[in-house]
């Protein structure tokens, strides 16, 4: 009887230690699955038109690099309210890497992004065009309509108010998808920011 109660106890307690493994691998399968690769949010972005007349756009394409996207940021303004003449776009280049989780402010799970800038680029219609040539514009009297000119670290506080990154400058990012809205917050250089800071809609 002895013999019995001991062999009964023996596979109750195997039986407990195979279901607490199977546990802990379920447990570390769903983990695994809540982080996403950069591209994962692979899609292109679109703000609402703004009351200053501007948009912004974010186009996330695969690099061809494993896990790596090549993350393009649109600064858009425009000539009407209803956003439908472009006076000129800044674009924003980046590679992009996916960090892990991080929780936001307002509770929800979103990823940490490492961006590195690759060059920014800044395209015009006509009317800016021959503004930016009279005043040459970040530096440039050569501009031509339509054509995306190189304005990577470029200081154009004179005639911008604005100054732009030099390649390979470092910035941290964190995105969140809902569905078919997109939200990112403003990079940062010193840290993952908690704040998402604009919503998207995939188009």
């Amino acid at each position: 009887m002895k013999k019995i109660i001991f062999g009964v106890t023996i596979i109750s307690l195997m039986l407990f230690f195979i279901q607490s493994c199977s546990k802990d691998e379920e447990a570390e399968t769903t983990a695994a699955t809540v982080s996403k690769s950069s591209t994962d949010y692979i899609g292109t972005y679109l703000s609402a038109c703004g009351e200053n007349k501007q948009q912004a756009k974010v186009v996330i394409t695969d690099s061809g690099t494993e896990d790596v996207a090549t993350a393009n940021f649109h600064k858009i303004s425009h000539s009407d309210s209803g956003c439908s003449t472009v006076l000129k776009t800044i674009q924003y280049n980046h590679t992009a890497r996916a960090m892990g989780d991080t929780t936001d402010d307002d509770g929800n799970s979103v990823s940490k992004i490492y961006l590195v800038t690759v060059n920014v680029t800044a395209t015009l219609n006509a009317a800016y065009t021959t503004n930016a040539n009279e005043g040459s514009w970040c530096g440039f009297s050569n501009w031509e309509e339509g054509t995306a000119k190189d304005i990577t670290g470029k200081d154009c506080t004179d005639s911008l108010s604005e100054s732009f990154s030099p390649a390979l400058t470092t910035k941290y990012d964190i995105w969140y998808l809902n569905g078919t809205s997109f939200q990112k917050s403003a990079e940062s250089t010193g840290g993952y920011p908690t704040t998402l800071d604009g919503t998207y809609t995939k188009q």
